[in-house]
């Protein structure tokens, strides 16, 4: 799975504050919630139905105008692996992810931005039979318009895969994307709030709250 992080690079450019002729703020650091659920399907031709959440933290670096990169790290909990007959529940777990978004076009009067970001995951959590391993490697476009230099509205698709181990087999997600939407709004003194609901595909919601500096 992924951290609970919607596009990264967005809460910059809506604070308020961003220098259209140079790199602006630099600096991001941010709190993160997330729940998804998924299906995985296992060599063996089972269907296992996962279900998560997380808590984690990011910061954001922002080396260039159009360039942010990532780097989030947090906790899993209150998680459960389904298959046909019986349903496990999970213990503690740990994320960690290294992403890079890059704006391709900037937004105009008539016109969205549009973004481009990958992302590369791991995460591993406690349970039953064996303990659950994952590798995830992301890619995304993200298209959407900022009113009033505060809020930002986006729309945003992603493509993905890594295996999955677990019970001594190998999986991987029936669904390999994620489809919806998401807003962030800035806040004074360079605080923001996030929301991204995904209901296509790989389903997640998150939220979030970070300060840029």
């Amino acid at each position: 799975m992924s951290p609970p992080v919607g596009p990264t690079g967005l809460a910059q450019k809506c604070n308020g504050h961003d220098d259209p002729d140079g790199i602006g703020l630099r600096y991001r650091v941010g709190a993160n919630y997330g729940a998804f659920r998924t299906t995985l399907i296992f060599t063996n031709g089972e269907n296992v139905k996962l279900q998560q959440m997380a808590v984690t933290g990011a910061f954001e670096l922002r080396p260039a105008k159009r360039v942010t990169l990532t780097f989030a790290a947090g906790g899993i909990f209150a998680g459960q692996l389904q298959n046909a007959t019986d349903t496990y529940l999970t213990g503690a777990g740990a994320v960690a992810s290294f992403g890079v978004s890059y704006f391709l076009l900037d937004q105009g009067k008539w016109t969205p931005f549009v973004m481009l970001s990958g992302s590369l995951s791991v995460s591993a959590i406690q349970a039953p039979v064996t303990n659950y391993y994952a590798a995830d490697l992301r890619a995304a476009v993200a298209a959407g318009y900022t009113f009033f230099q505060r809020l930002t509205a986006y729309a945003t698709a992603r493509v993905f895969g890594g295996p999955v181990f677990w019970n001594h087999l190998t999986a991987t997600d029936i669904s390999h994307y994620q489809v919806g939407a998401g807003l962030v709004l800035g806040l004074p003194a360079n605080f923001d709030l996030s929301v991204e609901v995904i209901p296509l595909g790989e389903q997640r919601v998150s939220a979030g709250v970070g300060m840029s500096f």
